[in-house]
């Protein structure tokens, strides 16, 4: 784990634990995504001297200033409202069009530790305070 602070760790650890019980992602509510935590360990990368670009960890969809030379898949993602919005009316959120996990992009000098941004109108119809994470955390190359 990589966090920038021992508080900011210690937030993400207890909230993760809270997470572990009552699960995560899809069919959370008949049983699936529930998770243990067996360790935590700090970890960095190794730093790559003269880094021009990155290889995501995650899906996202990029931010205006965003590189975008590289090799990417997208997909469309059907996200779907969890928890008391799931009995909105609605419980569907607007389909987006994002970058997949593994893609590699060029950077003009050492590239950043993530990259996209938040999504925050028309992610729901009927909830308009909901808002969709589409950051990737990244992994330095040499592109």
């Amino acid at each position: 784990m990589k966090a920038i602070s021992q508080e900011w760790k210690d937030l993400v650890v207890d909230l993760f634990k809270e997470l572990s019980g009552s699960g995560f992602g899809r069919k959370k509510s008949i049983g699936k995504g529930h998770f243990s935590i067996l360790e935590i360990k700090d970890f960095e990368f190794p730093i790559i001297e003269n880094a021009n670009g990155f290889v995501t960890f995650s899906n996202f969809c990029p931010a205006e200033d965003d590189p975008i030379d590289g090799f990417y898949k997208t997909f469309v993602k059907y996200g779907k409202l969890g928890e008391e919005f799931t009995f909105c009316g609605n419980p569907f959120k607007k389909p987006l069009l994002m970058i997949k996990t593994g893609s590699v992009f060029k950077t003009n000098g050492f590239p950043k530790d993530f990259y996209g941004r938040i999504i925050q109108e028309g992610i729901s119809p009927v909830k308009p305070e909901v808002i969709h994470y589409a950051y990737a955390f990244t992994v330095p190359i040499i592109f």
